[in-house]
């Protein structure tokens, strides 16, 4: 398993690459379009409803018609008849919404996260699948250039990487029923916010092995855990955690 892991490294790394993409680019005048997702765990609420509007006004239809880059905001079912018909009507208005068939639940992220990742490469054939949650922002330039660069470095699994320890203490936020299974901490995984996996991967990792997919208690341990067994090239872009918009 390959691992960037010093931010300097990932820097000089990625000027190379650029400077790779750049040189192919001439000499092949396209350069593969990224295929990107935007996955929201809100469902009809206002707040999320309000998040979702700031995108779709900003990025998501000229984005998509600019550089065939396709954004959805990825949700599940709500057991509320006026959260339904709220999306029914957004998704009316501005048409990208991506609908799972299962009920939102904040502690069955692992499982709509499997889900999401096998919906989209059933129904596209994506070069990357970039996740995210809907308070982060998006710089859409940036992630084009950079997904060039992952290409270019044979990344498959993208995002500012942490260790964590498994917390073992039942009615804890982060409690993890499998800390026995675990072990004392968790393996080296991407933060759940934001990370990207190429296509191919998402395809024959998530896509293909989805029923034998482990699910633990969390998203992010759950991803890290699909691409460890899976023994995919693992790359820390520190853009992917910026504190500031660059």
């Amino acid at each position: 398993m390959q691992l960037a892991r010093a931010y300097e490294e990932s820097l000089a790394g990625l000027s190379m690459a650029l400077q790779m993409t750049q040189h192919k680019a001439a000499e092949t005048a396209a350069l593969r379009d990224l295929l990107g997702r935007l996955c929201s765990s809100g469902t009809g609420s206002r707040t999320a409803a309000a998040a979702r509007l700031v995108l779709q006004l900003a990025v998501c239809k000229r984005f998509e018609s600019e550089h065939s880059v396709v954004l959805r905001f990825v949700i599940g079912s709500s057991p509320k008849a006026s959260d339904e018909a709220a999306l029914h009507q957004e998704d009316q208005e501005h048409g990208d919404l991506m609908r799972l068939p299962l009920q939102e639940d904040y502690r069955a992220l692992p499982n709509k996260t499997r889900t999401f990742f096998r919906a989209v490469v059933q129904q596209w054939d994506p070069d990357w699948v970039v996740k995210m949650d809907d308070d982060v922002y998006l710089n859409t330039a940036r992630l084009l250039d950079a997904a060039r660069q992952w290409d270019v470095m044979g990344a498959q699994y993208v995002s500012c990487m942490k260790h964590g320890v498994v917390w073992r203490q039942s009615g804890t936020r982060w409690y993890e029923p499998a800390h026995l299974l675990v072990g004392p901490t968790y393996w080296l995984h991407a933060y759940g916010s934001i990370y990207a996996i190429a296509g191919p991967t998402a395809r024959c990792v998530i896509g293909a092995g989805f029923d034998g997919l482990r699910l633990l208690a969390n998203e992010d341990t759950s991803v890290g855990l699909w691409m460890l067994a899976a023994d995919v090239a693992h790359f820390e872009d520190m853009r992917m955690c910026s504190p500031t918009c660059t």
